[in-house]
């Protein structure tokens, strides 16, 4: 919880100083490992990301197939996938 919160505090400043100088901000989060999340409780650390960084706009990629219902959950802005892995489950 205490690196999430680290990552949460350092992409918020890293937003906010993007957005002060005039330009809307966009951050992707590319989690390769979401291929193997066997449950909705293993996604909380994206799903804190997604809270604390309320207010801007979040994509997130996967280039593998994962539980997309769950990860869908987590109201992202963005989905970026590969569709020939997964477009049929998405």
């Amino acid at each position: 919880a205490r690196v999430t919160q680290f990552l949460a505090d350092r992409a918020r400043a890293l937003l906010e100083a993007v957005r002060e100088r005039g330009s809307e901000p966009v951050l992707w989060i590319d989690e390769p490992a979401l291929f193997s999340i066997r449950s909705a409780a293993e996604l909380a650390p994206l799903a804190h990301l997604r809270r604390e960084l309320k207010g801007f706009t979040l994509g997130v990629h996967c280039c593998s197939n994962t539980r997309w219902a769950d990860v869908l959950a987590l109201g992202f802005d963005m989905l970026s996938i590969d569709s020939a892995l997964s477009l049929g489950e998405v």
